[in-house]
């Protein structure tokens, strides 16, 4: 499963029945499956187990998820500053 991160809404740190869970709720607009020109993308890996649940897409690892949620915390930070100096300069 790929998700664009300019789908991403926000990410969260949940703790779901005793484990530590990230959160990534999608955009209304967004689709679950990256295309092939999609470059912006996370791709879930055989380790994680991710669950649709109605916009939000839930990611559970036994170790470094606290390392996966700020790694996609300061990524989409990164895309919303581009975006927002881009419609800066429109």
């Amino acid at each position: 499963m790929q998700v664009r991160l300019c789908d991403v809404e926000s990410v969260d740190m949940l703790d779901k029945r005793g484990y530590l869970t990230v959160c990534l709720t999608l955009g209304k607009s967004s689709s679950s499956s990256g295309g092939a020109g999609s470059s912006n993308h996370l791709s879930s890996s055989s380790s994680s187990s991710s669950t649709a649940d109605g916009g939000k897409i839930y990611l559970r690892k036994a170790d470094g998820i606290r390392d996966w949620h700020s790694s996609i915390k300061v990524h989409l930070l990164y895309i919303f500053y581009i975006t927002s100096k881009i419609y800066f300069l429109l």
